[in-house]
């Protein structure tokens, strides 16, 4: 990722951190959190990391989300 990208990252975060709240997926917020303001302050150097982090905390909470509509 590049400085310039900053902007369009700090947005993308911001709108996965509203749809996952809407999920009550916590740690997919936090993540998210983490991301949008490093992003805002134009430093990507740690987004790669908290990217694949995210991604990690997406596929749990598609597995718990799956878990509970399966029990319905």
């Amino acid at each position: 990722m590049h400085r310039a990208d900053a902007p369009a990252v700090a947005q993308m975060a911001h709108a996965i951190k509203g749809s996952a709240a809407n999920l009550g997926a916590q740690m997919m917020v936090q993540i998210c959190a983490g991301i949008e303001t490093r992003a805002e302050a134009a430093d990507l150097d740690t987004a790669p990391a908290r990217v694949e982090a995210l991604q990690r905390e997406f596929t749990r909470a598609c597995d718990a989300l799956t878990a509970k509509l399966t029990v319905v």
